[in-house]
């Protein structure tokens, strides 16, 4: 049972989380971030996620729990 879904990019670079300057009296920040949290009571009236139900679970597009990569794994990037 999961209490709830919390989906976002968590950036954790410095310009996401922003830098004093200007004699430290302003905090610069550069990027923002958006989530989105999925509280089940909205979703499907009920006070947990099931994670094994088929009928009432929410999808996602990855496994629970997270699998460790291996060495004959790679990550996908988008810069090659």
């Amino acid at each position: 049972m999961a209490a709830y879904y919390l989906l976002t990019s968590g950036n954790i670079s410095k310009a996401a989380w922003g830098s004093i300057n200007k004699g430290n009296k302003a905090l610069r920040i550069m990027s923002y971030e958006a989530g989105v949290l999925l509280l089940p009571r909205f979703v499907i009236n009920e006070d947990l996620f099931p994670l094994s139900d088929k009928t009432h679970r929410l999808i996602i597009p990855y496994d629970i729990p997270p699998i460790k990569y291996t060495s004959d794994m790679s990550p996908w990037v988008s810069d090659y």
